[in-house]
């Protein structure tokens, strides 16, 4: 039986199934640690692909990019650094090899027969046996008698969104770069693939079938207007405009009579459950009001419920509502809570399918919820990054599109030097910072989970900085102190942390996605927060403590502060718009709070996510935007009406980016893709 393997500074136990490294737990998935201990117990020995994934993953159906993506997150782990694997080698053409000396080993090995042969502990093969199922793309819904496989429709990668007919036989998918964006439908039994609108400077926000009729109802958002819900006949061609100023796909009630939608906020800082018809008439059934809101209806097979997603209703968490479609009255189907949740497909009268990310994680997979017990369980693993559900009406299939991703750390220098600090992993990508001492800050990612690292420069050095909770958006005051989010006592705040992971003071309490900003002289932050009644808002605190101001009444996201401490530049949106999809301009307000002295236009292009920086000189506002499908960084002059793109870098993908006063950059960069994967249930005896 598998008892310990030691190797550098790492202690692996195979009883306990656990890595640790100098006394603290690393954390891995229980695949990740699977395939750690059949490459440790044949140190040496060169392991085929097929043999790996035929032991870690026996009995399920799963790609290859499945084991290349957990050997990177193991190397990530283990701190490798690009070009030195001083634990794990890639033979190319053949497989993996596990090269580091062993210091002790305790463990008894079995000899297998096969084309897997693979010597393994009966320990870990029994493991391996009562973890394989429902880990990789292999669906289980956990009910006796069926299983779903995967097979994937497309390989392009840029599908957007994609929605299943009724009866499982043709899918429609948006397809697209910097949001101009057609819809194609694709013939699921060959594949054919048809164009049924044009590419267009539109961002489709859902799409969905009738459910008695050749249809399809597409919510489509252009910039800086309104979202329009569009029918189209896909035998005609024919296009009819129904609604505008949605703010989520449609569902249809079972007689394909009415549908449902969210309204998005306006003045009145209400989310609302609409009714409509074809007619075009619509009504209020139920709201919201901030700091909560609801989206992504689902109208259930007998038509007595609108299934819709509860978001910021418990401690910022994203839970699921029950709303009879009669009365309007509102009803919580689960206690279970999640980081987001993205769209909603019922399987049954009973059942749920949709895909979700938990709270501590970046990553989304599919999980189902009985609408009964209000148990929720997943149904793919934690490397799926499988992002919206789409179910046949008899449940037989169901589609969703699997994100992949490429992103590693680099430096460049004024003089455009350029430094890869980082593997390129298939991770969620990281964000980076520069400390006082030359170090690396990063919100190092483990399987979507967030802590936070340092490193050296030369990518050498790797240690975790925090202990507990979940640990992001770092960002590092001129005083060599760490600002960051982090949930370590229980509950989401702001934290101060000295270079080093000692002394940890909480700031101010937080909720919903923010970015914190320290201040020139590293006595005040600014950052985003839900809160008060509205979309999320700026606010400035000290970092002492007290109590937080908020700086402006409009929705101000990412903010950002001058070099000189006088005004802060976020994505903007007034209180009055409907926004969908981002901000869609771009504001500096007085640090000190009041309007904004200056807004542009942004175009639909941009990654918000990026978020906003000051050039050294604090005469210019960058972010990252798309030109001619490449990623780059604009340069907003506050006097200058338009942008101009800077030639520092392009990529596929810029994740994250900040400029420092002596002209260096730190990226985190990449590329991504995403296509529609398709699950079809396999009956299975009931042995």
């Amino acid at each position: 039986m598998p008892r310990l393997y030691e190797f550098g500074p790492f202690r692996l136990d195979g009883l306990r199934r656990v890595l640790l490294r100098d006394n603290l737990t690393v954390p891995l998935t229980a695949k990740a640690l699977s395939l750690l201990l059949i490459l440790v117990e044949h140190q040496g020995e060169t392991l085929s692909k097929q043999a790996l994934l035929n032991s870690v993953w026996a009995g399920s159906v799963v790609e290859e990019n499945t084991l290349t993506r957990t050997v990177s997150m193991l190397r990530k782990a283990l701190g490798e650094i690009p070009g030195q694997h001083e634990y794990i080698v890639t033979e190319p053409g053949l497989g993996y090899r596990f090269v580091a000396p062993l210091r002790e080993v305790l463990s008894t090995q079995v000899a297998l027969s096969g084309s897997t042969r693979i010597r393994r502990s009966v320990g870990v093969l029994a493991v391996c046996v009562v973890t394989a199922a429902g880990v990789g793309l292999i669906l289980s819904l956990r009910r006796p008698g069926h299983a779903y496989l995967p097979a994937r429709l497309t390989n392009h990668g840029r599908v957007v969104k994609a929605g299943l007919s009724p009866d499982g036989s043709t899918v429609v998918f948006a397809s697209g770069l910097e949001s101009r964006e057609s819809l194609v439908m694709l013939n699921v039994a060959d594949h054919k693939t048809t164009e049924v609108v044009p590419a267009d400077a539109v961002h489709y926000l859902g799409l969905t079938f009738s459910p008695v009729a050749p249809v399809l109802y597409a919510v489509a958002k252009g910039h800086q207007a309104p979202a329009v819900l569009s029918s189209i006949d896909l035998r005609t061609g024919r296009r009819q405009r129904i609604v505008e100023n949605l703010d989520s796909p449609v569902s249809f009630s079972p007689d394909g009579e009415e549908f449902a939608f969210i309204r998005p906020h306006h003045s009145d800082q209400e989310s609302t459950l609409m009714i409509g018809n074809l007619a075009g008439s619509v009504q209020r059934l139920a709201g919201r009001r901030l700091p909560e809101w609801i989206d992504y209806p689902a109208w259930s097979p007998d038509g007595k419920v609108i299934a819709c997603t509860l978001v910021g209703g418990t401690g910022g968490k994203v839970g699921v509502l029950a709303i009879d479609a009669e009365s309007g009255k509102a009803r919580l189907i689960t206690s279970r809570t999640w980081g987001y949740i993205v769209q909603l497909s019922w399987l049954d009268r009973h059942s749920i399918v949709f895909s979700a990310r938990e709270a501590d994680s970046e990553v989304y997979r599919l999980w189902r919820l009985s609408t009964r017990s209000g148990e929720a369980a997943p149904i793919t693993d934690d490397l799926s990054y499988l992002e919206g559900a789409s179910s046949s009406r008899d449940a037989s299939r169901i589609i969703s599109v699997q994100q992949q991703l490429l992103s590693a750390i680099w430096l460049i220098g004024s003089q455009s030097e350029r430094q890869q600090v980082t593997v390129d992993s298939p991770s969620h990508p990281n964000a980076a910072r520069l400390t006082s001492t030359a170090m690396l800050v990063e919100q190092a990612e483990t399987h979507g989970r967030f802590n936070l690292e340092s490193i050296n420069i030369d990518g050498t050095g790797r240690r975790q900085l925090s202990n507990s909770g979940v640990n992001s958006n770092a960002s590092v005051c001129p005083d060599g102190s760490i600002v960051l989010v982090s949930d370590r006592d229980g509950t989401p705040g702001i934290w101060r942390t000295r270079p080093d992971g000692t002394n940890w003071t909480r700031v101010v309490p937080t909720t919903g996605h923010t970015v914190p900003r320290c201040s020139p002289d590293s006595k005040w932050i600014v950052y985003s927060i839900i809160g008060g009644g509205q979309w999320p808002t700026v606010r400035r605190a000290t970092l002492e403590g007290g109590q937080p101001t908020t700086l402006s009444a409009g929705r101000c996201d990412y903010p950002s502060i001058s070099p000189d401490g006088r005004y802060v530049a976020c994505f903007w949106a007034a209180t009055d718009s409907a926004v969908s999809v981002g901000p869609p301009e771009l504001a500096v307000i007085p640090s000190g709070g009041g309007d904004p002295v200056r807004v542009f236009p942004l175009a639909q292009s941009v990654h918000y996510h990026a978020g906003t920086e000051w050039s050294p000189d604090g005469t210019s506002v960058l972010y990252v935007g798309y030109q001619g499908g490449v990623a780059r960084i604009w340069k907003q002059g506050l006097r200058e009406e338009t942008p101009s793109p800077l030639d520092v870098v392009q990529a596929a993908e810029i994740f994250h980016f900040h400029l420092y006063p002596d002209g260096q950059w730190i990226f985190s960069i990449g590329r991504k893709s995403s296509d529609i994967v398709m699950f079809t249930k396999q009956y299975q005896s009931n042995r």
